[in-house]
């Protein structure tokens, strides 16, 4: 039996499409990106963008300013619709402090389940808990505990 060998490209070659690649996909993000800017400069977004704030009391939703820079944060993304699409219940005010916090988000989430399991809670309990945060009523309340007095 005879080995077939492939043919060795050289180093730099290697090197080059993965420039390449990198360089597309730069440039595909940046395409994207800027396809969400002009969204956003779009008259629906921005008319969606002022009835929340209205909405909000032109305040942060989370610390409640009225003094900083305020942003419309997406509680989700909703795949394939335009900002302004989105319902209303699905947007929030927050201030820039609050809305560069959310985008560490994930962290803050591995750090509470560590915390529910380091401190002996179970699947059960937290299935308990989220239960009780889906009573608008209770996450309400449980919110206006959390924010208090800077909690």
């Amino acid at each position: 039996m005879t080995a077939i060998k492939k043919a060795r490209q050289p180093r730099n070659a290697d090197k080059e499409n993965k420039e390449a690649i990198i360089q597309k996909m730069n440039t595909a993000e940046n395409h994207e990106q800027n396809n969400y800017q002009e969204k956003l400069r779009q008259p629906a977004w921005q008319k969606k963008r002022l009835e929340i704030f209205a909405r909000d009391n032109c305040r942060c939703t989370n610390c409640g300013s009225i003094n900083k820079e305020l942003q419309i944060h997406y509680i989700d993304y909703l795949k394939n619709f335009k900002p302004w699409q989105y319902p209303d219940d699905m947007l929030t005010t927050l201030c820039s402090s609050c809305h560069l916090m959310e985008k560490s988000r994930s962290k803050a989430e591995d750090y509470l389940l560590q915390a529910f399991e380091i401190t002996g809670f179970f699947a059960g309990d937290l299935l308990k808990v989220a239960t009780l945060l889906h009573n608008k009523h209770f996450a309400d309340r449980f919110k206006i505990i959390l924010r208090r007095d800077g909690a």
